[in-house]
């Protein structure tokens, strides 16, 4: 078998498996745990004390745009420092490339539109 084949199976494999695992813990999770809500397990708990006010408050997200930049830019910086050897090896190093930039448009047009609602620009 082909190496780039065999990788691109095992990334696939890898994906898939991410993604049942997670899910399948989660769906036995739901049915086999126990759920008898209550006031008391309802309630906002704040290290002991009595909560005070409102749970759910309005904050601020004028720096939420800044930091999923920063987030995406270093996570895809790490996985390509990880990967560089491998995409330049292989022949889907293009395509790749192209899919990569596609999500990397995709993440930064939506920073770009949460800075326009936050007012900064």
């Amino acid at each position: 078998m082909d190496t780039g084949i065999f990788n691109l199976l095992s990334l696939l494999v890898f994906t898939v498996s991410m993604i049942i695992f997670p899910l399948a813990l989660w769906i036995i999770a739901k049915i086999l745990g126990p759920s008898n809500p209550n006031i008391v397990k309802n309630s906002t708990y704040e290290c002991g004390q009595v909560s005070t006010g409102e749970a759910h408050m309005r904050f601020n997200i004028r720096y939420y745009p800044y930091a999923m930049i920063y987030a995406i830019f270093g996570s895809f910086a790490i996985f390509l420092l990880l990967m560089a050897p491998e995409i330049i090896r292989s022949k889907v190093g293009l395509g790749f490339s192209l899919v990569m930039l596609a999500i990397i448009t995709s993440a930064l047009f939506s920073a770009v539109t949460s800075l326009r609602f936050t007012g900064k620009r």
